[in-house]
């Protein structure tokens, strides 16, 4: 595990954390920390990211229909091998996500992946933005 002791500067401002851990720059960092954080271990991250994947397309039509806008336009993977999708119906985004093979697996985290992940796992999460 990579944990790095935060600037001494802002730990007045993040109420106790001390540490941050710096994640695999896929594409799907926020997944990769929250493997970390529930099991120990970043290589848990396509277990976590494959669940919270799942846990949206589950819910999609109760929970995140209004959450998730339309088309769905989000990056997969980084650097060279980055690409765009561009997703416009709620249907497409559930297969999408089913779909490990699709690049789900390393698509940029958003706001609905967090909540995803809090709801799922039993967790808040604090993003701290430097």
């Amino acid at each position: 595990m990579r944990q790095k002791r935060v600037n001494e500067d802002h730990i007045s401002q993040l109420k106790g954390f001390t540490h941050f851990y710096k994640s695999i720059p896929n594409g799907a960092c926020l997944t990769n920390c929250a493997a970390v954080h529930i099991h120990g271990n970043e290589n848990e991250r396509t277990q976590v990211k494959s669940k919270v994947n799942n846990h949206i397309a589950d819910n999609y039509d109760k929970y995140y229909i209004n959450e998730i806008e339309l088309p769905f336009i989000e990056t997969i993977g980084t650097g060279e091998e980055a690409r765009q999708i561009n997703i416009t119906t709620g249907e497409d985004l559930k297969k999408f996500l089913r779909d490990p093979n699709s690049g789900s697996l390393l698509v940029f985290s958003n706001q609905q992946e967090i909540k995803a992940l809090c709801n799922i796992f039993n967790t808040n999460i604090h993003i701290f933005i430097y």
